[in-house]
């Protein structure tokens, strides 16, 4: 599945997806609608516990979307064996003055080793973080994979932020790669595109 968006006026851009993923906008819309998606399971099971967790987690993820201006996350919203991957992909602006890409990758990279990547001619940035807890909870940790990919025009830029959790117990052994994978798919499908 293609999912045009647009980064700023004039230039829009897109991404090939596995099936089953969606892409939500930050507004509030765009939030209740994964809500109901996402506790419709708890409330059938009679789980209304479980549904306020999961309702509390949604509006703190939308709200930190909206405070970093994010225009969207996509989220696998159903598998092929109806489970649900723990994966998203963030979109947000990157604003810099000219010649300040560097300084602005070097700003969202912090103390990460960052890659400059060549993606058929233009040149992107790629670095990891990861946290050894997922809010709080010893049970997994998770992993972001960033890109940070110039507009041609050098107009700006996207930071793309493909995020996975791994659990506990798979951190000490050798890690399935199959996630990280996915998350460089996708994104290597990434084209900047016409007006959206």
């Amino acid at each position: 599945m293609s999912t045009p968006t647009a980064p700023a006026p004039g230039l829009g851009f897109s991404m090939l997806f596995p099936p089953g993923w969606r892409e939500f906008r930050t507004d509030v819309e765009s939030e209740r609608e994964l809500t109901e998606l996402a506790t419709r399971g708890a409330r059938d099971a009679g789980r209304a516990d479980v549904a306020l967790a999961i309702r509390q987690h949604i509006h703190r993820m939308f709200e930190g979307l909206r405070r970093r201006r994010a225009l969207g996350v996509h989220l696998p919203v159903v598998t092929m064996d109806d489970s649900v991957l723990p994966a998203s992909l963030t979109v947000v602006p990157v604003r810099f003055a000219p010649g300040g890409l560097a300084r602005a990758v070097a700003d969202r990279a912090g103390d990460a080793a960052v890659e400059e990547v060549d993606a058929t001619g233009a040149r992107w940035y790629r670095w990891y973080d990861r946290a050894d807890q997922l809010e709080g909870q010893d049970a997994a940790a998770s992993v972001t994979l960033h890109y940070v990919i110039p507009r041609p025009d050098d107009a700006g830029a996207l930071h793309l932020l493909y995020a996975y959790t791994v659990l506990a117990e798979d951190r000490g052994e050798e890690p399935d790669r199959s996630l990280e994978t996915l998350g460089h798919g996708i994104i290597g499908t990434f084209e900047w595109g016409r007006p959206a």
